[in-house]
């Protein structure tokens, strides 16, 4: 889990580092609050990924993002 974080988060941080083709719809409104920061920042005690999901987008209104987006309050899922 800890590298396939490792491997995304740069992207997450900053999507215009993504060095593939934009082979997504909905590319403009991403990234959102992806549950998996904060769920990882919390297992592998890591703050840059705490910070990083505080500031996305926490209420995303396009359905189809909503759609992808499984856990939308990760927070209850803590201690």
């Amino acid at each position: 889990m800890r590298r396939g974080i490792e491997y995304l988060y740069p992207y997450v941080k900053d999507k215009s580092a993504w060095p593939f083709p934009k082979d997504v719809m909905y590319w403009e409104n991403w990234p959102v609050a992806q549950p998996f920061l904060v769920l990882g920042a919390v297992q592998f005690a890591n703050k840059d990924w705490f910070a990083t999901w505080q500031h996305l987008d926490h209420q995303p209104e396009v359905p189809e993002v909503v759609r992808n987006l499984p856990v939308r309050h990760p927070l209850l899922w803590l201690p």
